[in-house]
């Protein structure tokens, strides 16, 4: 079975999961919106038995030395995958997003919806982390629009 076709059916087991309607991908791609707060890419690329899920955390500063002491922290905070779950930061466009691969051979539905729960919990942390060390221009520092509380579950899925 291709990777997309395997991921698709996936993505249908996880709409029924969800209650949403059908998830799937358009052009190897599917993204998925929690509400204002949160973007789930699920990409597949081009000839490959991997998928990459990646979601933007935080725009990048435009303070050079803000820029520093971000890239001075994620650095360290990737250091063996340990305060990321195994995921790593990257630069796209003017945003920090927060990658992961996965290996799809013999993922199941039930790994594949536990490691997408993992993944945002991970991204739930780091948007509210760097919300909180790195306001947006125009943000007072410590604001934040998500309570620690918060379930991801809890919000819309729009697809």
């Amino acid at each position: 079975m291709r990777t997309a076709d395997h991921v698709d059916s996936l993505l249908g087991e996880l709409s029924h999961t969800l209650g949403i309607g059908n998830l799937q991908l358009e052009e190897n791609i599917c993204t998925l919106d929690f509400g204002d707060l949160t973007q789930l890419v699920i990409e597949v690329p081009e000839a490959s038995d991997m998928v990459v899920l990646y979601a933007p955390i935080h725009p990048l500063p435009t303070d050079t030395e803000q820029c520093a002491e971000l890239f001075g922290q994620l650095l360290s905070a990737h250091l063996f995958g340990s305060q990321t779950n195994g995921a790593w930061f990257a630069i796209r466009e003017d945003e920090i997003v927060l990658n992961l691969p996965l290996a799809m051979e013999g993922m199941d539905a039930q790994s594949f919806e536990n490691t997408i729960e993992n993944f945002l919990t991970s991204v739930s942390e780091w948007e509210q982390r760097l919300r909180e060390g790195f306001p947006e221009d125009g943000e007072d520092e410590g604001s934040s629009s998500m309570k620690e509380d918060e379930d991801l579950s809890a919000f819309a899925m729009q697809v």
